[in-house]
Formats: C-alpha cells, structure tokens, sequence
C-alpha cells in the first residue's frame, strides 16, 4: 500500500516583508531595554530614598540633645545671667540668648543669626524708622563683647529678612576663642546714653553641652 507524503513549502518573505519583521523586533527590544531602565531606576531612587531618610535620622540622633539635663542647665544659666555695662545703657531691648551653631562660627558665614521673631519683638521697637536695616543696607553698630571692649559691626538683614551682626563677626569669634554647641550667647541691643548710637552687648557662657540643641529644649529654653 503506497503512502502519499503531503510536502509542506514555506514561503519566504519579501525584503519588505523581512524589513518589516526587523523593524518590529527592534521596537520590541527597544520597550524591553527601557522597560528595563526604568525598573533599574525606580529601585535606585527607593534605595537612595530610603538612604537619604536613614542618614536624616542618624543625624537628628547623633547632633541633638535632647535630655532634660540639659535643659535644666540652660534654665540655670539663663535665671543667673547678668548682662550689660550699665554704665552706658540707656533704653535697652530683653536679652535673646541662642547656642552657636556651626554656621555661626564659619569663617566664610561670617555672620552671627539672630532669631526673626525675638529681634522683631525685643529689638525693633528701640530702632527709630531711619535706623531700621533695609535691603542690603545695614546699620553699623558698636558691639561690646564679655570683656567690656568694643566691636565694629553692621546689624543687617540677610536671605528672607534674617536679622544678622556681620561685618566683624569672624573677629569677635577669635578674639573670645568661641565654639558651637557648647557656647551660649545672651545678646541685647541698647541706645548709648552718651552717643544715643544703637549698641550691642554680648556675653558668652560655655556649658558642657557637645550637641546641638533639640527643638523641644531650644523652645522651652529661649521662648522660640
């Protein structure tokens, strides 16, 4: 009995034709590598995410203080300040009192930050209108130091209207040898009684304090 094999034929493709398959082949490699990108980013951006909010937390451990120690040491120094030469005080402002911080002590900040708040409370009010710094303009000022002398600087405002002493800062910070974290400022303004020139008096206390302050204890502390 004879066995009738069916042949198949397979018919080539045109070069349109293969053209056309290599094109849907490139397309189909081309979605799968930026398929592939974007998972390879998306896992990059949660791992550095998830890195940038560790290394956060890690700081907001190792630099604050937060202990009730502290605090209690701060209210201390705060209730036993004396402040000011009285011999030349005239109208003078309530004392702000700040920790310095690093940027406070860097050479290339050379400046002192004043809290907004605080110096638009206490200090403005002894400021007469042409006295009031503007812009880039600031008023120059005699800033007498814990030893009693004399130091030339500007009360200025900086970025987003940041109260500041600069213009002599850096000075101020090597002639008393002060450091961040464990020197405390109490800071006042004051008319001359001779001069009636606007003044400020800042003395500096060093407690064995190594962190920065946490915003619980800076708030109950210094009223911020």
């Amino acid at each position: 009995m004879a066995i009738s094999k069916k042949r198949t034929m397979t018919r080539r493709l045109t070069l349109e034709e293969e053209k056309e398959r290599e094109d849907q082949d490139d397309i189909v490699r081309a979605a799968f590598a930026i398929s592939h990108m974007m998972f390879i980013r998306d896992i990059t951006e949660a791992d550095a995410n998830t890195q940038a909010l560790s290394a956060r937390k890690r700081r907001k451990i190792v630099e604050e203080d937060n202990s009730e120690e502290t605090l209690d040491l701060l209210l201390r120094w705060i209730n036993g300040t004396k402040i000011r030469p009285e011999e030349i005080v005239g109208r003078c402002s309530k004392p702000i009192r700040k920790q310095l911080t690093e940027s406070d002590v860097k050479e290339d900040q050379n400046r002192l930050m004043l809290g907004k708040l605080q110096v638009e409370k206490t200090m403005v009010p002894l400021l007469k209108e042409s006295e009031i710094p503007r812009g880039t303009n600031g008023l120059e000022v005699m800033v007498y130091g814990p030893d009693g002398k004399v130091h030339e600087m500007m009360f200025k405002l900086w970025n987003k209207k940041t109260p500041v002493l600069t213009c002599g800062w850096n000075k101020f910070v090597a002639t008393y040898g002060l450091k961040m974290h464990c020197d405390f400022l109490t800071i006042s303004m004051f008319r001359h009684v001779v001069t009636r020139e606007i003044c400020f008096a800042i003395n500096s206390t060093r407690l064995p304090v190594k962190r920065q302050l946490s915003r619980r204890i800076s708030k109950i502390a210094f009223k911020l």
